[in-house]
C-alpha cells in the first residue's frame, strides 16, 4: 500500500514547534537540510495543487467563492461642463440654431447646384440641337444624292 504524502511545511512547523517548546535554538536551514534527507527516504512530496490540478489538469480555473458583503459602488464620472456659449443656450435655441443652419446651408446648395444643372442642360440641349441638325443635313443630302441617280438612270435631267 502506497504511503501518504507528506506536507514538508507542516512537518517542518511541527518540529520548529517542537524544539521551540524544548528550548532548543535551531535555526530552519538546519531543520530543513535534516528534513530533507528524512522525506526523500519516507515518502513522497504532497504535490502542489494549482487552478489547473484543481480542476483536473483542464486548464480552466476552479469556480471563484462569492464575495461576502455588498461590492463598494463604484464612483460614477463627474457631467462634463458644455464649452463656451453652449451652457446659455437652452435645448430647445440649441436645435432652432442648429435647423436655421442647416436650412441656410440647404439653401445655398441648391442654389449652386440648379445653377450648374440649368448651365449643363443648356449645354447639353445646344449639343443635342447641333447633332440633329448635322443629321438632318446629311439624310437631305442623302436623299438629293438619291434624286440624282434615279433622275439620272430614267433620263429626266
Amino acid at each position: 500500500m502506497a504511503k501518504p504524502p507528506i506536507d514538508e511545511n507542516a512537518l517542518l512547523k511541527a518540529i520548529t514547534d517542537a524544539l521551540a517548546a524544548s528550548g532548543m535554538s535551531v535555526g530552519q536551514k538546519q531543520v530543513r537540510a535534516a528534513m530533507g534527507s528524512v522525506t526523500k527516504s519516507v515518502g513522497r512530496k504532497a504535490p502542489k495543487i494549482t487552478a489547473k490540478t484543481a480542476t483536473g489538469g483542464a486548464g480552466r480555473k476552479p469556480p471563484k467563492p462569492p464575495k461576502s458583503g455588498v461590492a463598494a459602488p463604484k464612483p460614477s464620472p463627474k457631467p462634463k461642463k458644455p464649452s463656451g456659449a453652449a451652457s446659455k443656450m437652452t435645448r430647445m435655441e440649441k436645435r432652432e440654431k442648429n435647423v436655421a443652419a442647416h436650412w441656410a446651408g440647404r439653401e445655398k446648395y441648391l442654389a449652386d447646384s440648379s445653377a450648374a444643372a440649368k448651365a449643363r442642360k443648356a449645354e447639353t440641349r445646344a449639343q443635342n440641337q447641333a447633332a440633329w441638325a448635322k443629321r438632318q443635313d446629311e439624310m437631305e443630302a442623302r436623299r438629293m444624292a438619291g434624286r440624282e441617280k434615279y433622275n439620272k438612270k430614267k433620263g429626266n435631267k
